[in-house]
């Protein structure tokens, strides 16, 4: 080999020996400091209101259902809805101020990744991207949003071993992934997200209550009457009272207690939108009465309601009334029982189909026992495993309000004016003759002048009273009007709040209110001794024998014997030839042994 050639070899070798060290320096060298430039700055330093924002967008990807969980809340045309579930209407601003007053300055923190080959191993796949494929790696994806403007943007993804609060985190249009300290608080439960009350009523309030567990025979299109009870009260201080309670029965004060408690907690799971014209009718927004077309009643059906021959509605699990002291009459009607996850109880399956069909062995229930027990003894289960997710029991929930002003106590008679005594009256100027008549009969006229003056005392006094209680009269009259009225208007906004939606609530809410028969009565316990009140006294046998002096009861004031004085059969004896004619008879003073007690003189009886 040349020299030349050699040198070249050499030189090579060299270039490459350089190229490696190069190549293994920039390898280990350390990231750029402009990569870490913005750890500890906020990722969305502009968002510092939690007031701005109008609508929230919660998706997260369900493993065990192999689909994306959308939940959105959002303001528009002055009104909170929840577009995820119906458009249902949310009481929101509160809680959406609360959930963005969490998200405000979230910081990146120390930088996990800057690569989106790491997405699916820190877990923050966009759960919204199409494109993606397979069921792990994907994180939950939070959005704040001012009407069409993001806020904030945050995919979360998995929690960072033995650090608390620590997850992977990231932006959805950027590639980085930050390691963050949360403490959002977010809720994605609906029943977070609504009006919690839906009946507003207070135990206070209410006046009736009517169970009708009457049942529909779907098969022969007939109702089928069930036992009716029947509870009452006047006003808010009384006891209920039941309807043809028996012998020795009485209210269940512990059983009625918790009915009413969870009316007056009611709570729903779940919506379903009613079909167009059903709501209309129920608004009283069609002329010319209802007109449920043949679309609405198969709706109706799916969810187990029905029209009878009268046009009435009618539930297949009967119904219950709640009357309340300002005139509402609340109808519950129950319907088809319905068993899904808990997105499915939410807002119904995705099919779109009647959520009972695929659930329809559940429906037949109606020979279950009160214990929840069917006939073979198997204890009916509330929840099952379907595809790994937990599903649970619910039912359907029909709800109409009438108005009833006989709820309302009216004030009592109105007042009656004292008729005004003749006295009273003008009376004409006397004449100088009536002068001088009177004047001969002054005292006459004196007593007919106290008489008229005591007359006329008491006509104002009467008179005074009636219209103190006129004004007390006219002012409950007008009071009574007023909730008249007041009642009227509830009735017509509560359904128009209620004639849009299908209610669905637990099991459990449904067995606590519509209770049977049995459980609202009791043995009547016995009041204090009653038990020895009723009984009849033993009476002690005859006896011959004198009563001993133990025996004898003490005399007391009024039982003394009608003839005092000492018993014939004890006065000595006279003789009644050596007495005088005429003269009156002594008797002579009793021997030792013949001595009675001391008594007055007046109690020696005459011989005669």
């Amino acid at each position: 080999m040349h020299e030349s050639q050699r040198t070249l070899v050499f030189v090579g070798a060299a270039v490459v020996s350089v190229v490696l060290a190069a190549v293994t320096h920039w390898s280990n060298e350390p990231k750029s400091l402009a990569e870490f430039s913005d750890v500890g700055d906020p990722f969305y330093p502009d968002f510092d209101d939690p007031n701005e924002a109008t609508g929230l967008r919660v998706a997260a990807y369900n493993e065990d259902t192999a689909r994306v969980d959308v939940f959105n809340v959002e303001f528009k045309d002055g009104l909170w809805r929840i577009p995820s579930h119906h458009n249902y209407p949310a009481d929101g601003e509160e809680q959406l101020s609360k959930t963005a007053t969490s998200i405000i300055g979230i910081e990146r923190g120390a930088l996990a990744s800057t690569s989106s080959d790491d997405f699916k191993r820190l877990g923050v796949l966009d759960p919204l991207d199409e494109t993606v494929t397979g069921t792990e790696g994907r994180g939950d994806r939070i959005t704040l949003l001012e009407g069409d403007n993001i806020l904030a943007d945050y995919i979360i993804g998995t929690k960072v071993e033995d650090q608390d609060n620590v997850y992977n985190i990231r932006r959805p249009d950027e590639e980085r992934t930050y390691r963050a300290t949360l403490d959002i608080d977010i809720s994605t439960k609906f029943a977070d997200w609504i009006e919690p009350d839906l009946l507003d009523v207070n135990r206070s309030d209410l006046r009736e209550i009517v169970i009708d567990n009457y049942s529909i025979d779907e098969t022969r299109g007939t109702l089928v009457p069930g036992e009716q009870s029947q509870l009452t009260r006047p006003n808010s201080t009384d006891p209920w009272s039941l309807d043809h309670l028996g012998e020795g029965e009485e209210v269940n004060t512990a059983n009625v207690n918790s009915m009413i408690t969870a009316l007056e907690g009611l709570k729903i799971v779940g919506v379903r939108p009613k079909p167009p014209g059903l709501s209309a009718d129920l608004k009283g927004e069609t002329e010319g009465g209802a007109r449920v077309d043949t679309m609405a009643i198969l709706d109706l059906q799916e969810k187990g309601y029905f029209i009878d021959a009268e046009g009435a509605l009618v539930s297949n699990e009967g119904e219950v009334r709640v009357g309340t002291g300002d005139g509402v009459l609340y109808v519950l009607r129950f319907g088809e029982v319905f068993t899904g996850t808990d997105v499915e109880i939410e807002v119904g399956n995705e099919e779109g189909k009647a959520d009972t069909a695929e659930h329809a062995d559940t429906a037949e229930h109606a020979d279950t026992d009160e214990s929840g027990s069917d006939e073979d003894g198997s204890e009916e289960s509330e929840s099952s495993e379907e595809g790994g997710e937990s599903s649970k029991q619910s039912r359907y929930l029909f709800i109409t309000t009438q108005f009833h002003d006989a709820y309302i106590e009216p004030p009592g008679e109105k007042p009656v004016a004292p008729e005004k005594p003749a006295s009273a009256e003008e009376s004409e100027p006397e004449s100088d003759e009536a002068e001088s008549d009177a004047d001969s009969d002054g005292d006459s006229e004196k007593s007919e002048t106290e008489e008229t003056t005591e007359e006329d005392t008491e006509y104002q006094q009467a008179l005074a009273d009636y219209e103190t209680k006129l004004k007390q009269w006219e002012s409950e009259q007008k009071e009574y009007e007023e909730k008249l009225e007041a009642g009227r208007k509830k009735v017509q906004e509560l359904n128009v709040r209620f004639a849009d939606w299908y209610y669905v609530i637990s099991s459990k809410t449904f067995d606590d209110i519509r209770v049977d028969r049995t459980e609202l009565i009791k043995e009547k316990e016995p009041e204090k001794g009653e038990e020895t009140s009723n009984a009849a006294p033993e009476l002690a046998p005859a006896s011959s024998e004198p009563a001993s002096p133990e025996t004898v009861p003490e005399e007391t004031p009024g039982d003394e014997p009608m003839n005092e004085g000492t018993p014939p059969d004890e006065l000595p004896e006279i003789d009644e030839e050596k007495l005088p004619d005429g003269e009156p008879v002594e008797p002579k003073p009793a021997t030792e042994s013949e001595a009675t007690p001391a008594a007055d003189d007046s109690s020696a009886g005459s011989t005669e």
